[in-house]
C-alpha cells in the first residue's frame, strides 16, 4: 500500500504542476511526453529507495532475559490494514470488469460492421448511432448525418489519432484508473490525457485542411452527445469549447519549454521526503577497546587478568592475556550478530519509535507502536506495542498513571524469535545487581530515565569476576553501561 500511496503522490505532483505551467501552452506534443512520462516515473520513482546510513553498537544481550513471554496467539478478526487491502482489491475487481466489458463493446463493433482497408488504416464503416472514432489503425464511423467535406475532415483528424498511436496513451491511462481507482486525481489526470491529444489531433488535421473555419464547423456539428466507448480516440470532446480555442491560440515561445525542467526539484524533494530509509550499520568495534579490563569479564571462564592497572590505556606486556585471547573476543562477539535489541522509556519521542520500526524493518520485522499516551511532561504512560516476524509475534501493553519503565524489544535472528518486557536480569541470585553508568553507581529507578540510544557498550559482570573488581556488593551480578556522552 506504502508503494500505492506514493505512485499517488507523484501523479498528483504532476497534474498539479500541468495546470499551473502547462495547461495554456501549445507545446501539445512536449505535453503529452510530459503527461505519459509522469505515469511511468510515478510506477519508477515509487519503487527507488535512497538509502541513508546510521551506525550503531550492538549491545551484548546474552546475560539478560524478558519478563514478558513469546505470545504466538492468532487473532482471527480482520484488522483495519487487511479491510483496507480487502476494498482496494475488490475495487480494482470491479473496475477491471468494466475495463473488459468496454474492450469487448468496442470489438463487437469493429467485428460486426463493414471494414475496407486502405494503405495501413482500416475502416469500419458502422450503422451503429456513434461519433466517429479510431482505436490504432481501426477507424470507425457512421457516413450518415456528414456530407463528405465534413467526413473527409473527420477521418483526417481520427488518422492523426492512428498515426501518433494516441490509443497506447489512452489503454496506459485507463490501467492506471483501475489500479489507483480511489485517487480523484488519477480520472482527473485521464481526462487530462485524453484532452490533449484532442490538441494534438486538431493541429495536426489542420495543417491538412483547406479552411479552418470549415474544420470549426464540423466540430460543433459533431458536438451532440452520443453513446461513446471509453478506450477509443472520439471526434467529439465534451470540452469543444477549449479545442476551438487552442485552434486559434498562437504558438507559445520557445523559451517556455525551461518550464519542464521545474518539475525536477520538486520530484528530488518527493523522494528524499518519502522515499528514504534508515539502514542501520553495526559500528565496529576498535581493538583498544577490547582490551580494557572489563571486556573479558563479559566472556564466561575468561582467564583473569593480574598486574591490570585501572587506567584504559592499558600495556600488552603487564597481562597474562594472551594476544590470541584478545583477537578471539573480537571474532566471538556472534551475539552481536544474532540478537537485534531496541528498547523505549518514558521519554521516547515519536521520531525515535519511527527509527525503530525501520532498523526492525531491515531485518523482516514489521512492528506498531498504538495507544500512545504522555503526561504534562511528555512521558510515555501508556503504550501498545505488536510485532511479527516471519514465523512468530510477539504483544506487549502497558497503560498506568506513571511513567513507563525500560521496555525492551528483542529479535533473535536465528530462529526469528522476537520477545518484549522489561529487562531483568538472570542468574544473578536472590538480590538485585548493581548498576555502573558512566564509573558511577547508579539506582535502577534512574534507568528509565536513560534513553537506549545513548548507550554506547553494555557490560554484564557475574560470579568471580563481577566481585573481584567491585566486592561484596558486587555478588548479585554488575551491570556496567557507557554511554556515548563519555566517549
Amino acid at each position: 500500500m506504502e508503494y500505492l500511496l506514493k505512485t499517488c503522490g507523484i501523479v498528483i505532483i504532476f497534474y498539479v504542476f500541468y495546470l499551473v505551467f502547462l495547461k495554456k501552452e501549445t507545446f501539445f506534443k512536449w505535453n503529452r511526453l510530459f503527461l505519459i512520462g509522469g505515469l511511468v516515473l510515478a510506477v519508477i520513482l515509487s519503487g527507488i529507495i535512497i538509502p541513508v546510513y546510521v551506525e550503531y553498537t550492538p549491545i551484548d544481550t546474552s546475560n539478560f532475559v524478558l519478563e514478558a513471554s513469546e505470545n504466538n496467539n492468532t487473532n482471527p478478526s480482520l484488522g483495519t490494514a487487511e479491510i483496507l487491502v480487502l476494498l482496494y482489491f475488490s475495487g480494482v475487481v470491479c473496475f477491471l470488469v468494466h475495463f473488459i466489458f468496454q474492450f469487448f463493446s468496442l470489438m463487437t463493433i469493429i467485428w460486426n460492421s463493414k471494414q475496407k482497408r486502405i494503405g495501413k488504416y482500416i475502416y469500419v464503416e458502422t450503422k451503429k448511432h456513434v461519433l466517429p472514432f479510431s482505436f490504432f489503425n481501426w477507424i470507425v464511423y457512421n457516413p450518415n448525418g456528414f456530407n463528405n467535406p465534413e467526413l473527409e475532415q473527420i477521418l483526417t483528424h481520427e488518422r492523426m489519432h492512428a498515426d501518433q498511436y494516441h490509443s497506447i496513451d489512452v489503454l496506459l491511462s485507463q490501467l492506471f484508473c483501475i489500479l489507483l481507482w480511489f485517487n480523484p486525481f488519477v480520472w482527473l489526470y485521464t481526462k487530462t490525457l485524453k484532452q490533449n491529444l484532442e490538441f494534438l489531433a486538431d493541429h495536426s488535421a489542420i495543417k491538412q485542411s483547406k479552411c479552418k473555419t470549415s474544420y470549426q464547423y464540423t466540430l460543433l456539428k459533431a458536438s451532440v452527445p452520443t453513446y461513446q466507448l471509453v478506450l477509443s480516440n472520439n471526434f467529439y470532446n465534451s470540452l469543444i469549447k477549449k479545442r476551438i480555442v487552442m485552434l486559434h491560440k498562437s504558438q507559445s515561445k520557445k523559451t517556455n519549454q525551461l518550464k519542464f525542467l521545474l518539475i525536477a526539484p520538486v520530484l528530488a524533494v518527493f523522494l528524499m521526503s518519502f522515499n528514504t530509509k534508515t539502514v542501520y550499520v553495526e559500528k565496529e568495534i576498535p581493538v583498544k577497546e577490547l582490551m580494557v579490563p572489563q571486556i573479558p569479564m563479559v566472556i564466561e571462564n575468561t582467564p583473569k587478568f593480574e598486574n591490570t592497572p585501572n587506567d584504559t590505556n592499558i600495556n600488552e606486556e603487564k597481562t597474562n592475556a594472551p594476544v590470541m585471547l584478545k583477537k578471539q573476543n573480537i571474532k566471538n562477539q556472534d551475539v552481536f550478530n544474532d540478537f537485534i535489541m531496541v528498547g523505549v522509556n518514558k521519554k521516547s519521542t515519536d521520531a525515535e519509535l519511527d527509527d525503530i520500526i525501520d532498523m526492525l524493518k531491515e531485518y523482516g520485522v514489521e512492528i506498531s507502536f498504538m495507544g500512545i499516551k504522555r503526561n504534562k511532561k511528555g512521558e510515555i504512560t501508556a503504550i501498545k506495542i505488536n510485532a511479527n516476524s516471519k514465523i512468530s509475534n510477539a504483544n506487549f501493553n502497558v497503560s498506568s498513571n506513571d511513567p513507563i519503565k525500560l521496555i525492551t524489544i528483542r529479535f533473535n535472528k536465528k530462529d526469528n524469535s522476537i520477545t518484549i518486557g522489561n529487562t531483568v536480569s538472570k542468574n544473578q541470585g536472590d538480590g538485585a545487581p548493581i548498576y555502573i553508568v558512566d564509573g558511577k553507581e547508579e539506582k535502577k529507578a534512574k534507568l528509565n530515565d536513560l534513553n537506549p540510544n545513548d548507550i554506547e557498550l553494555l557490560y554484564v559482570l557475574k560470579g568471580t569476576a563481577a566481585t573481584e573488581k567491585y566486592g561484596d556488593k558486587g555478588k548479585n551480578g554488575v551491570v556496567e553501561i557507557i554511554t556515548k556522552k563519555q566517549e
